[in-house]
C-alpha cells in the first residue's frame, strides 16, 4: 500500500505545520521577548549615559571650585607670611 507523491507531500505538510505552528508561535515569542529586552537594556543605557553627563558636569563644576579655592589659599598664605614677617620685624625693633 503505497501512497500518491501528493497525497504523501499534503499528509506530511499537515503533520509538520502542526508541529511547526507551536515551534514558530514560540520563536515569535522569543523575538518579541528578545527585541522588548533589548529595548529595556537600551532605556536603561540612555538613562546611565544621563546620569553619567551630570556627575561630569558637576565634577567638572567641583573641579572649578577647587581650584578656585586653591588659588585664594595661595594667596591668603602669601599674605600671612608677610604679615608675620613684618610683625617679627617689629618685634625685634620694640
Amino acid at each position: 500500500m503505497s501512497l500518491s507523491s501528493s497525497a504523501a507531500s499534503s499528509a506530511f505538510s499537515s503533520s509538520s505545520s502542526s508541529t511547526l505552528l507551536p515551534q514558530g508561535h514560540a520563536l515569535q515569542t522569543y523575538n518579541t521577548e528578545l527585541v522588548q529586552a533589548l529595548g529595556e537594556l537600551k532605556d536603561k543605557r540612555d538613562a546611565l549615559s544621563q546620569q553619567i553627563r551630570k556627575e561630569e558636569e558637576e565634577r567638572s563644576r567641583l573641579q572649578h571650585e577647587a581650584a578656585t579655592i586653591a588659588a585664594r589659599l595661595q594667596r591668603v598664605e602669601a599674605s600671612l607670611d608677610e604679615k608675620m614677617q613684618t610683625r617679627n620685624v617689629y618685634d625685634r625693633t620694640s
